[in-house]
């Protein structure tokens, strides 16, 4: 990952150097000839990191942490799946995985093979079987019971499987309506929280607002091509949580740690929609 491979140390000095000195503060600087991406990466986290404090103020640390810590639906969302952009590269090799059974379990369906080695179609092979059946003499009457009685089990069978199947049903239909009421709940305390931190936003001053901004928005971009440079928004958050959101009292606490991560997470994926609602 680009923020996790660290950059040359005296690579990073002189850029530190360059954008740490007046007149422009590296506004102007275009020689980045012999720089890598990962010195650049390893700058921004050195200037994050060297602040008096995280870029949320520890005033508002617990406010922050608030609109999620007050709806566990999200927080258990987030644990349980991988939040990402809807705009996100995303493999599609499960639904081809799951086509190419369906298509070959239908070729299966379709035709048969007898015990001579001939393939014939399902239809036929049963045209074939009761072209066989020739009863004689005084055996009909007997393989004619035979054949009630097979038939009126066979119905019996039928009539079991097609209640099955309507519990099988409506089990699915309850299934899905559950789901369907869980995603409803579910946007709706998102869009809540959204709300939240559109109000605890204004509460920060310009400069750090303007600098969390970017930063959200620079994060979202690189989560949206995780595929590519394995920088998921779960990983960049946390990367960056200790110098985002983070309390003295606790660093050392793995519960108090998880749910700020959580709440980086929860702002660099939907940062796409809120902050329109910040500028």
């Amino acid at each position: 990952g680009i923020f996790r491979i660290a950059g040359n140390s005296k690579r990073i000095k002189e850029l530190q150097y360059v954008f740490s000195h007046g007149p422009d503060y590296g506004a102007k600087f275009k020689n980045w000839d012999g720089y890598t991406v990962h010195d650049v990466a390893s700058l921004l986290r050195r200037f994050l990191n060297n602040l008096q404090e995280p870029l949320i103020p520890l005033s508002l640390y617990e406010d922050f942490r608030n609109p999620l810590k007050n709806r566990p639906r999200i927080l258990k969302h987030m644990a349980m799946h991988s939040v990402s952009h809807p705009n996100a590269i995303k493999d599609n090799s499960l639904s081809n995985d799951l086509n190419n059974k369906e298509t070959t379990d239908q070729k299966s369906l379709a035709t048969t093979t007898i015990t001579n080695g001939t393939t014939i179609s399902a239809s036929t092979a049963v045209t074939t079987e009761k072209e066989n059946i020739q009863p004689e003499g005084h055996n009909i009457d007997k393989e004619q019971t035979i054949i009630r009685k097979d038939e009126d089990a066979f119905g019996k069978q039928n009539i079991l499987k097609e209640d099955n199947e309507d519990d099988i049903n409506e089990e699915q239909e309850l299934q899905r309506l559950k789901k369907l009421r869980h995603k409803k709940r579910l946007s709706r305390d998102i869009r809540a929280a959204l709300k939240d931190y559109e109000t605890l936003f204004v509460q920060l001053n310009n400069d750090t607002k303007q600098l969390t901004i970017y930063l959200l928005d620079l994060l979202s971009l690189f989560a949206r091509q995780s595929e590519l440079n394995l920088m998921s928004g779960r990983n960049l958050a946390a990367i960056f949580q200790p110098s985002f959101l983070s309390h003295p009292q606790h660093d050392m606490d793995p519960k108090e740690y998880e749910l700020s991560r959580f709440v980086v997470e929860f702002l660099i994926e939907y940062s796409y929609k809120l902050l329109p609602h910040l500028l």
